[in-house]
């Protein structure tokens, strides 16, 4: 009984040491998730704060184009606007001086028609002087009127001149202004393109990061499992050679019993067969009967013995074998585990992936869109309306939409299964890990993605929320399901 106590004694111990062994396991199966957590977390934010520095650039290109091209509108208009009061004033004062000058002629010429009336008796040489002197003041008015013409087409010229003059200026200040507005989409160019790599290449230094930890981490899980698989053999081992040990001396021990008592019944023989002699054939035949019984007590002495020994041979085969179940539970418990990080390094790897092919489809379109507007100045052709390239939108300017749709409260289980899903994955962003936790949080159908808000959303989204752009996934499923 002293040692099937101290082999249950043992098993315990062995398996609190297992025990113990799995909660280490398990606290560093743990931490490796918490560290995976916050660095996805910090990836989302630093991944936030590269989409809106991208926007507000892309803003600012946006507001500088508006402005230069306001600008030089205006400056036209004001220029236009100069000219004409120019041309009219001097049109209205050249108008004026016509005028008068006329009616400075017509009023001489009822003068000497009044005079040449009243002296009509008079003298015909005061009438020729008189004649004469008209004569001469007409041809004098005339050559006024001449030198009035050629000063005016003169200072029509000169305006001309004038305006020819300022509209080359202005052209040139408008081909500076428009050249400082081509360079600097240039630098901005030669800025979002510096931006966008460095983007990549610390986007490539976090993966590369991210798949040292990961490599490091599982290599010391693999050390520990082996470790931890060593010190299970080392103690089994151990208590094997314990029980041994144990076995061997209780055996000696039983050996030592048995010949004592083997020469104890030597020197009682010897003693009986002294005193045989002398004893009755009774007394003989009760001293057969008590050595048949010890005879009988020393064989049932050697069966418990070796029952024993069978039940310990057995306890330890059942010992082992549950060692090795829960070790082999155990290595697919850490397999499942790092086959679980694998994907999910995957799927965060596919989001920015699209994350950034969306921001390459940005820019690409961006960049056609300066080349029309270059090519339209080239050709003479008014500018256009500059078109804003689609960018990621805000969640700021997003919000006040989403808060105007009405919350309905969600339907029960039964009812949100009765309905035929929808394939959520025709959004862009959606993909079927996505679908699967929508699904999961009872939205099936585009209405009902559409019903959501983005806070909802991106409660039910959790750590990923800030990868995912839930007010255009919202827009879509309300242009599909049709509804306002």
């Amino acid at each position: 009984m002293a040692l099937s106590d101290d082999m249950h004694r043992l098993a315990r111990q062995l398996f609190e040491e297992h025990d113990s062994r799995a909660a280490a396991v398990s606290d560093i199966r743990a931490s490796v998730s918490e560290d995976l957590a916050e660095l996805h977390a910090a990836r989302q934010r630093m991944a936030a704060e590269q989409r809106q520095q991208r926007f507000e650039s892309m803003e600012q290109v946006r507001l500088g184009v508006d402005e230069s091209r306001h600008s030089v509108e205006r400056f036209l208009q004001d220029s236009s606007a100069t000219h004409q009061a120019m041309a009219t004033e001097q049109r209205h004062e050249l108008n004026e001086y016509v005028a008068r000058v006329r009616r400075e002629a017509s009023e001489v010429l009822r003068q000497a028609e009044g005079f040449l009336m009243e002296a009509g008796g008079t003298r015909q040489e005061m009438a020729a002087e008189l004649d004469e002197q008209l004569r001469e003041y007409v041809s004098e008015l005339f050559a006024n009127v001449a030198d009035l013409r050629h000063n005016s087409k003169a200072l029509l010229k000169e305006l001309d001149a004038a305006h020819e003059t300022m509209a080359a200026r202005q052209r040139e200040q408008l081909g500076k202004q428009t050249d400082d507005l081509r360079h600097r989409v240039r630098d901005l160019q030669k800025n979002v393109g510096a931006f966008l790599r460095e983007l990549d290449s610390t986007h490539q230094a976090m993966a590369t990061e991210q798949r040292q930890r990961l490599s490091a981490d599982l290599g010391d899980l693999r050390l520990e499992m082996s470790a931890l698989l060593s010190e299970l053999n080392a103690g089994r081992r151990t208590m094997a050679a314990e029980q041994s040990q144990q076995l061997g001396d209780y055996m000696d021990c039983l050996r030592r019993g048995v010949t004592d008592m083997q020469h104890e019944t030597a020197l009682f023989l010897e003693e009986i067969e002294a005193t045989q002699r002398e004893v009755t054939a009774e007394q003989r035949k009760w001293l057969s009967e008590h050595t048949q019984a010890l005879r009988c007590g020393v064989s049932a002495f050697l069966e418990q013995v070796s029952a024993a020994r069978q039940m310990l041979a057995r306890e330890q085969q059942d010992v082992a074998a549950a060692q090795q179940q829960r070790l082999v539970a155990e290595r697919d418990r850490l397999i499942s585990d790092v086959a679980e990080i694998h994907a999910r390094f995957r799927q965060a790897r596919s989001e920015l992936q699209a994350d950034l092919n969306e921001a390459r489809r940005a820019w690409r379109s961006f960049g056609v869109l300066v080349q029309r507007r270059q090519g339209r100045k080239r050709m003479g052709s008014p500018p256009a309306e500059p078109m804003e390239a689609k960018a990621p939108a805000p969640v700021a300017k997003a919000a006040p939409i989403a808060a105007a749709v009405p919350e309905e409260p969600e339907a029960p289980e039964k009812e949100a299964l009765a309905v035929p899903a929808d394939d959520l994955t025709a959004i862009r962003g959606i993909g079927p890990s996505t679908q699967e936790r929508l699904n999961a949080a009872g939205i099936r159908t585009f209405a009902q993605l559409a019903k959501k808000t983005p806070d909802q959303l991106r409660e039910l989204m959790g750590a990923t929320a800030g990868l995912a752009n839930v007010e255009d996934w919202i827009a879509q499923a309300r242009g599909i399901s049709g509804s306002e």
